[in-house]
C-alpha cells in the first residue's frame, strides 16, 4: 500500500494512493482520490479553495502537535457510536480519514459538506482502513 505524505513532523498525515495494475503485474497508474477531489473543489470556487487550504493547515497543526492543539470542531467523528471514521473540516470542505494509534492519520477523500455524512465515502474509508491495517501487519506500507 502506498500513502502520499501530506504533513509530517511528530505525527504523519497521509493520503491513500490506489495503484492500477495491468495483466502483467505492472503499475499503470497511481490515483490519489483525496488530491483529485481536492483539485476539483479548488477549481470550482475560490471559497472552496480557501477552505481546502484551511483543511491542510489543520492537518499541518495535527502533524506538529497531535490532538493537543487541535480544536475539536476541526476533527470529529462522523460515525457514531463506532467512532472509526473522522473528518477534518473547515467551512464546507470535509476530508474523511481514520486514525492509527494517534500517530498516523490516513485521509481517504475530500468533499463538500452535505446534510448527512456521505455513506459511500464512509464505506470507502472503512475499506481503505481494512486494507491499511492488513498492509501494516505485513509491513507493506510505503510513504511517498
Amino acid at each position: 500500500m502506498k500513502l502520499r505524505v501530506l504533513a509530517k513532523e511528530r505525527h504523519t498525515v497521509a493520503a491513500y494512493v490506489k495503484e492500477r495494475i495491468d495483466d502483467h503485474g505492472n503499475v499503470t497508474k497511481q490515483e490519489c482520490r483525496y488530491y483529485d477531489q481536492r483539485e476539483s473543489l479548488c477549481a470550482t470556487n475560490r471559497k472552496h479553495e480557501q477552505d481546502c487550504t484551511k483543511v491542510q493547515q489543520t492537518m499541518d497543526r495535527y502533524a506538529a502537535s497531535g490532538f493537543v492543539r487541535l480544536p475539536s470542531d476541526q476533527l470529529k467523528s462522523v460515525t457514531s457510536p463506532q467512532n472509526d471514521i473522522y473528518e477534518f473540516k473547515r467551512g464546507r470542505v470535509r476530508a474523511y480519514c481514520f486514525i492509527d494509534e494517534e500517530s498516523v492519520i490516513v485521509v481517504t477523500c475530500c468533499l463538500l459538506k452535505k446534510d448527512k455524512p456521505d455513506k459511500k465515502e464512509i464505506e470507502h474509508a472503512r475499506k481503505v482502513k481494512t486494507e491499511y491495517f492488513s498492509a501494516k501487519a505485513a509491513d507493506n506500507i510505503e510513504y511517498i
